[in-house]
């Protein structure tokens, strides 16, 4: 856009055991305060020293940076992501794309906004619960369980997943039950901060 990137990369050498991830995403933040202007049209950056790679965005502390552990949604590397994985995974064009017009979204709280960049498996569990949707609106009506465990970001989930059907179905009506008053509240509060 405009000759200015919208993915902003550290890459540290591997081969200098002086330096590593933690001084690859001190440089960006370095360069958000040097050079603002690299990222006005900034979708998320990604800071390497190629035993660890992640993307994280602008607004991101570091351990929100997280892996890409999958090139096509099938097969994950639960150990550590490797280099290859996560450029061949999330660079590929058409999800690239994907990412940065249906997961990406801001949390505005307390006259703050955090930008926020979807996982890799809420990337995949998202299009192939939206995939399913499709499937059963065509058919019988039985679509199935899209599971999550504590702490890994369903109510984000709940909010990419939403989105595409509102851009995808006529009105669709979205009812959401929960079992416990806490969890209400946390839906409530993670749909009303990322409304736009």
């Amino acid at each position: 856009v405009n000759g200015l990137p919208l993915v902003v990369m550290e890459l540290k050498s591997p081969s200098n055991e002086g330096v590593g991830e933690d001084d690859a995403y001190n440089q960006i933040k370095a360069y958000q305060k040097q050079i603002p202007s690299l990222f006005v049209y900034n979708a998320f950056n990604v800071i390497s020293d190629m035993l660890t790679t992640r993307a994280g965005t602008l607004t991101a502390k570091q351990e929100r940076y997280m892996e890409w552990k999958t090139k096509d949604g099938e097969y994950e590397s639960t150990t550590i992501a490797d280099y290859t994985t996560f450029f061949q995974g999330i660079f590929q064009k058409a999800r690239l794309l994907d990412l940065i017009q249906n997961f990406l979204c801001f949390d505005k709280a307390d006259g703050k906004a955090w930008k926020i960049l979807g996982a890799y498996h809420q990337y995949f569990a998202v299009n192939k619960a939206l995939q399913r949707t499709f499937d059963a609106v065509k058919g019988d009506g039985k679509i199935g369980v899209f599971w999550h465990t504590q702490g890994s970001g369903k109510s984000l989930s709940m909010v990419f997943y939403a989105h595409l059907l509102q851009e995808a179905l006529d009105s669709p009506t979205i009812v959401v039950l929960t079992d416990r008053n806490d969890l209400d509240d946390q839906l409530f509060t993670q749909f009303s901060k990322c409304k736009d």
